[in-house]
């Protein structure tokens, strides 16, 4: 049985003059600070190692979970788990683990894991979508061309299938369907196929701009041919006059 009893736990009083320290055995002691906060804390030797670890706050109810791990993690412990836990740790030191090393190991193998998340999570709101590469794409190098509503006008014929979609994302298969379906339109004075055509050359255009700047690894349609979709063009001849 240990030293101390609940009751004592919550009704002990702060010294003004400083920390004041409850011991109820084998290392486990209450730590009543003079603003009156109590916390828990374990010491142990190890090896040759002293070691000395705040486990959480002193509460009288106790913490949720069922596990020594969701307790901690919890940090705020009644006197029977702040007891369950220094038990545990006697029995990893005989079984010859050193307690406090491995659950700050593992508690700084979740903050890398959290850290890693995070900043995929930031990479990828970062990464453009197919319509903010045609903005950008345009005003770096159409600005002021001729040729500069006619490619924006396949760009955004582009873009109002694949344009909120991130381009890194974008994959070979997404543009074949969307090719695909500009094929089949139809466009007064000239070929639904052309304009796929067309659509795929500036297309092709815009990938390679994406890739100069690693907002892709590689063109997924630098191979992909007008043939490949079936957008070229019928042309009809004329018979011969009789």
């Amino acid at each position: 049985m240990g030293k101390l009893a609940a009751v004592t736990c919550e009704t002990v009083k702060p010294n003004d003059a400083g920390d004041r320290l409850l011991g109820d055995g084998d290392g486990l002691f209450l730590r009543i600070r003079p603003n009156g906060t109590k916390t828990w804390s374990v010491e142990y030797e190890f090896k040759g190692v002293r070691r000395k670890f705040t486990v959480g706050l002193y509460v009288r109810t106790g913490a949720p979970g069922a596990s020594i791990g969701e307790w901690l993690r919890h940090g705020r412990l009644p006197l029977t788990q702040a007891r369950a836990i220094l038990g545990e740790w006697k029995a990893a030191r005989r079984a010859g683990h050193d307690p406090v090393i491995e659950w700050e190991t593992l508690l700084a193998s979740e903050r890398a894991d959290e850290t890693a998340r995070e900043a995929a999570v930031a990479a990828e709101a970062n990464q453009p979508t197919v319509r903010e590469v045609v903005g950008q794409f345009m005003a770096k190098h159409m600005e002021r061309k001729k040729s500069a509503p006619s490619i924006r006008y396949r760009l955004d014929r582009m873009s109002a299938m694949l344009g909120d979609r991130k381009i890194r994302n974008v994959t070979r298969q997404n543009v074949i369907e969307m090719l695909e379906k500009i094929a089949e339109g139809q466009r007064e004075g000239k070929s639904a196929k052309q304009l796929a055509g067309e659509v795929l050359t500036q297309a092709k255009r815009l990938w390679r701009f994406a890739e100069a700047r690693e907002w892709v690894v590689a063109s997924c349609i630098e191979k992909l041919t007008r043939k490949d979709i079936n957008a070229r063009p019928v042309i009809t001849r004329c018979s011969p006059a009789a």
